[in-house]
């Protein structure tokens, strides 16, 4: 499942597979329909599926739930929700609203349990968005916004984290959909900075391309200047990238392009004084020399306090067609400026900093306010820039 999760697909079968095996050995039906369910939703999601093989899968479950003796509430639920999942993927309309009812009579269990009613929410928000690709309905969009409200208060209440990022995610969609693009933003900056603590690469990556996408058309999304329908909306909130991402979905992130680097700058919040200058040799570098980019970024320096939420979070400027995330770790503000995807470029950001903040020299020099071997610098963050993060 992690394997999946990471969107290493290739990992993931032969474990889900060997998983099952290991699973009829020990004779436990339930168990036994949750790895064909995973197997369903490998076959039904990625790109390597087999909708037959799928289809054998279900049949397998519905066997099982035939042949139990006792009345097997947890055996019941993963037959109906394979059976969703099944109809979810088929291209007939009538199956997808199948599907959405099914999903709905699963979230009103009582008894399921909280994983799979999270992601029972999730595919049901997949089928209405796509209801709303189709139909433009307003009804349509207001089930979503209800839906949304329910699984944010869910998963604030579940405390999972993983869930409270994705709910962020799906947030943003609505508030770009309403135009609301600051606010989406907030909420995408947040779903970032979460993927990164959990350390989900797969997660970080869909988000990251969620923010890139926006930013690339947020010309067209300042709706309070130019009002624009709901059929504009949702074409600016690319929705065909929503929620795919958070059900599992096949995501390959090691085809996310690499960023060319234009400058890396480590200053005092407090005081907005530079400490260490990088530049790199590009073809994107900006004309521009030191001092005035220096001054430039010292601008942010008044907001640090409201920018930052908490030690370690990233925030992100854009301007023009350059990027420049900013970390914030105790007095020290790390600055990476460049052009082009932002995936690379928060890891590497994220990966110097961690380098940095474990040198015992280096932050003792800081605190010190001491000059650091420059060369040492340099090197470090020359290292992690010219490598290619997955």
């Amino acid at each position: 499942i992690m394997s999946w999760y990471k969107g290493d697909m290739a990992m993931a079968l032969p474990y889900l597979e060997e998983g099952l095996r290991y699973r009829e050995i020990g004779g436990n039906t339930s168990l036994i329909a949750s790895s064909l369910l995973n197997l369903i939703q490998y076959h039904t999601e990625t790109e390597h599926g087999d909708r037959d093989r799928a289809s054998k899968y279900l049949d397998q479950i519905k066997e099982l739930q035939q042949l139990d003796k006792t009345i097997n509430e947890q055996l019941r639920h993963f037959y109906t929700f394979a059976q969703a999942v099944f109809l979810a993927s088929s291209p007939r309309l009538r199956n997808k609203i199948k599907a959405e009812i099914m999903f709905k009579q699963l979230i009103d269990e009582p008894n399921l349990d909280i994983e799979n009613k999270f992601i029972a929410h999730y595919y049901r928000v997949d089928l209405l968005l796509y209801e709303l690709q189709m139909t433009k309905e307003e009804t349509v969009f207001d089930d979503i916004i209800t839906i949304t409200k329910n699984i944010s208060e869910f998963s604030k209440k579940s405390g999972v984290k993983i869930h409270l990022i994705r709910s962020s995610h799906l947030r943003s969609k609505v508030k770009l959909i309403q135009g609301e693009v600051e606010e989406a933003k907030k909420l995408l900056t947040e779903a970032i900075n979460g993927a990164i603590e959990i350390n989900d690469n797969r997660l970080l990556y869909a988000v990251a391309q969620d923010y890139d996408s926006l930013i690339q058309t947020e010309g067209q999304m300042r709706f309070q200047d130019s009002p624009q329908t709901l059929s504009d909306r949702i074409q600016a909130a690319n929705l065909e990238q929503s929620v795919n991402q958070m059900i599992r979905k096949s995501i390959y992130w090691g085809s996310a392009k690499t960023e060319s680097p234009i400058a890396f700058i480590l200053m005092s919040k407090s005081t907005g004084g530079p400490y260490f200058t990088k530049t790199f040799d590009s073809e994107e570098s900006l004309q521009i020399n030191e001092h005035l980019l220096t001054s430039f970024l010292s601008a942010i320096v008044s907001f640090a306090n409201t920018l930052f939420s908490s030690e370690g979070n990233l925030q992100r400027i854009d301007h023009e067609d350059y990027t420049i995330l900013m970390q914030s770790r105790g007095d020290l503000l790390y600055n990476y400026i460049f052009k082009g995807e932002s995936y690379h470029g928060i890891l590497k950001l994220k990966e110097i900093s961690d380098k940095l903040n474990l040198d015992k020299t280096f932050r003792y020099h800081t605190e010190q306010r001491l000059v650091t071997s420059t060369s040492k610098l340099d090197a470090i963050i020359e290292k992690v820039v010219s490598e290619v993060m997955i």
